[in-house]
C-alpha cells in the first residue's frame, strides 16, 4: 500500500527506487537503479550492466518488440515519452 503525504517545497532526495522495491521489482533491478543513481549524483559515467542482468520477461522468439526495445534510448526520453513507449508495448502480442 502506497501513503504519501504532499508538503510544499522540493523532495530532498528522490524515493523512485525505493517506491520499486516496495512494488516488488527484482531486487537486481533496484540494485542497478541504485548504482546509476549514485554514479549521477557523483557525476561519474555509469558502468555498463552486469553480464548477468536479468533478461526482459518476455519470449526471445518475437523479433518486432525485440526490435522496437533494441531501437530504444532510454536515457534520452521524456517521462511523456516513456508513457507513449508503455502504450506501445501495450500493442506487442507476448
Amino acid at each position: 500500500m502506497f501513503l504519501h503525504e504532499i508538503l510544499k517545497g522540493t523532495a530532498d532526495r528522490s524515493y523512485g527506487i525505493h517506491v520499486a522495491r516496495i512494488a516488488g521489482l527484482p531486487e537486481e533491478v533496484t540494485k542497478r537503479a541504485t548504482e546509476v543513481l549514485h554514479s549521477l549524483e557523483t557525476k561519474r559515467p555509469a558502468s555498463a550492466p552486469p553480464q548477468n542482468f536479468p533478461e526482459p520477461p518476455f519470449s526471445s522468439d518475437t523479433p518486432p518488440l525485440k526490435t522496437f526495445l533494441q531501437q530504444l534510448n532510454l536515457d534520452d526520453i521524456s517521462p511523456r515519452e516513456a508513457l507513449a513507449v508503455l502504450y506501445k508495448l501495450k500493442e506487442f502480442e507476448l
